[in-house]
């Protein structure tokens, strides 16, 4: 049987903490009041109570005593405590979490506000609101906030969504920072906020990169960012026309972004942030193959942009396989194989739908599991018949399937080391000996007289 959660308000205005317990009482928790310091320490010490609600400002005792006294206790039985208080001056937000608080709300606040907040600390515990809503996730270290909260923030607790912040509402970046420090990764916007927010990022682009002064990491950071949020729209089924005509010249912006070693090493270092999904490989393989362009010193901004995108996007015909798209391929079964194959037509499709994709775009998404020796899918073609930018997305798709960790350079030699031994036929040797060059590891003496384009001007 479910228990149910106790909560304890301690407030010295009897009248908002009765109306306060009264409301989370018909919400489903069980709830006790008490209007000083001395009343809730002796609740605390003989009761069991889940979370813990106190106003700051009180006569004799205050609630920042009263948080300093049971702290060690809170933190043993992982009791969360928030602060709710109209007078800010005595402990700001930031030094409130600091401290140890969980949340600190600020009168006059809604009810329902305080409904999330519950549920979200008590994990998830309350109702299943928005079940029919589709969300989709931003990272919440990265998330671009304006002067005011455009959007309803969600965060993602025991599979239900939780509104942290509606529109409107101050949400300011300390909030956000202490939720990180609980391990949360993400935020969850609505799909018509979500399209906003891409639009907003694409707005930015042009800001940013007009902006001489706008220092280049965080130049990076923001095109990172940009490509982990159309890659969670582009698998979620949120591919909207109107923005993909946007995201080109966004893309040509953001790719002129020379990438040196040291700009590779800040992004190989990011990827540890990332999850095991489709849509997050898909971001890490869109900058290994602009780390290659640039080494080629293929460095127009249409061919940049054109394979940042076809690299973004090639795989995006796994949502339709979604009980297999977020698997490694070496843990797929043979029928799950079968099913896995298909996915670069149902890319091609989803694709083509979209008017004036480019086609390098296309022949990516279709080709990108092709191989040179003629034995990859979907249509088994020789390497002569496999458009080049296909057979660089192809190379760096197997590295990056068989990689075990990028931070790891033993880790990946060992990867580079294998393909080069037995997949010399399969895969573009350029694209691989680039791969040492990126990683700073040796370049084996079997490809050390072997041409790069930027020698050469082609791919061979």
């Amino acid at each position: 049987m479910k228990i149910q959660k106790h909560i304890l308000i301690v407030d010295d205005e009897k009248d908002l903490g009765d109306a306060l317990g009264s409301f989370l009482l018909d919400c489903g928790y069980t709830t006790e009041t008490c209007t000083s310091v001395d009343s809730a320490l002796s609740i605390f010490r003989s009761k069991t109570v889940h979370l813990i609600i106190s106003d700051i400002t009180m006569p004799n005792k205050d609630g920042l005593e009263f948080f300093n006294l049971i702290k060690d206790e809170l933190k043993q039985k992982l009791i969360p405590f928030v602060f709710m208080t109209g007078h800010s001056n005595k402990l700001d937000l930031k030094a409130a979490y600091e401290i140890g608080v969980d949340e600190f709300i600020n009168k006059p606040f809604e009810f329902d506000d305080m409904k999330s907040v519950a549920a979200i600390l008590l994990n998830g515990d309350a109702e299943e609101k928005h079940k029919n809503e589709k969300f989709y996730k931003v990272d919440l270290n990265e998330y671009l906030q304006g002067s005011s909260n455009k959007y309803d923030i969600f965060l993602k607790v025991s599979e239900n969504f939780l509104c942290l912040a509606k529109k409107g509402q101050e949400l300011l970046p300390e909030r956000l920072a202490n939720y990180s420090r609980k391990g949360m990764k993400h935020i969850y916007l609505t799909a018509v906020d979500f399209s906003d927010y891409i639009g907003m990022q694409i707005d930015v682009s042009t800001i940013v990169m007009n902006n001489k002064p706008f220092p280049k990491s965080k130049k990076i950071r923001l095109f990172n960012h940009f490509c982990k949020t159309l890659s969670e729209s582009a698998f979620q089924e949120n591919m909207q026309e109107e923005i993909y005509k946007k995201v080109y010249s966004s893309f040509e912006n953001y790719t002129q972004i020379a990438l040196d070693n040291q700009d590779l090493s800040m992004l190989i270092e990011s990827f540890r942030t990332y999850d095991n999904t489709a849509a997050d490989k898909s971001v890490i393989i869109t900058f290994l193959a602009l780390a290659v362009f640039h080494q080629w010193n293929w460095v127009n901004p249409r061919h940049l942009s054109r394979i940042a995108l076809a690299a973004l996007l090639c795989d995006v015909g796994l949502k339709d396989l979604p009980t297999i798209a977020n698997k490694s391929v070496h843990d797929l079964t043979h029928e799950e194989r079968k099913e896995y194959e298909k996915h670069p037509l149902i890319s091609y499709m989803i694709l083509s739908k979209i008017k004036k994709m480019p086609p390098e775009i296309l022949f990516v998404a279709s080709q990108h599991h092709e191989n040179e020796a003629g034995l990859g899918f979907p249509h088994k073609l020789t390497k002569l018949k496999i458009h080049p930018y296909a057979r660089i997305i192809h190379a760096l798709v197997e590295f990056v399937d068989n990689v075990g960790n990028f931070q790891s350079k033993t880790s990946v030699k060992e990867c580079l080391e294998v393909l080069a031994n037995f997949e010399q036929k399969m895969i573009s040797m350029q694209v691989l000996k680039t791969l040492y060059i990126i990683f700073d590891i040796p370049v084996p003496d079997s490809l050390k007289k072997l041409l790069l384009p930027a020698d050469t001007t082609r791919l061979t």
